[in-house]
């Protein structure tokens, strides 16, 4: 999310309730102490109603690991979802999990295309 994109966030919760879902915090927050800073000074910036969601992959072969301190501040309450324990069900859970992939795949690429075509100032324009 750029600097256009927080001032939308910030502008648009103050005026109705928001959603904010931030997919693989743990990559995105702990890779640098300034974007957890940054982070958490946004968080502390935005009123109105605004639910903020940060999720977290945890690997299924490995026992469950302790968030981070740091995330456990910003993240108080934690919701662990885990893949059901039937054979018939654990294989739709598991096709529906790569569908979703796939399409949030595709809608970052989507995005990512929009980002380069507007920082070269070639994004679709639409003339009156």
């Amino acid at each position: 999310m750029g600097i256009k994109g927080i001032r939308v966030l910030l502008s648009t919760s103050e005026k109705s309730p928001v959603i904010l879902y931030v997919r693989d915090i743990e990559r995105l927050l702990l890779q640098s102490e300034r974007i957890y800073n940054l982070f958490e000074k946004l968080l502390n910036k935005l009123s109105g109603s605004i639910l903020v969601l940060g999720s977290r992959m945890l690997d299924a072969n490995t026992e469950y690991e302790q968030a981070d301190e740091h995330l456990t501040k910003l993240f108080p309450y934690n919701i662990d979802i885990t893949p059901p324990q039937d054979e018939t069900n654990l294989v739709n859970w598991n096709s529906q999990l790569e569908e979703d992939m796939k399409m949030i795949q595709f809608q970052d690429t989507r995005n990512h295309i929009a980002e380069v075509l507007a920082a070269n100032d070639l994004a679709k324009q639409t003339t009156k």
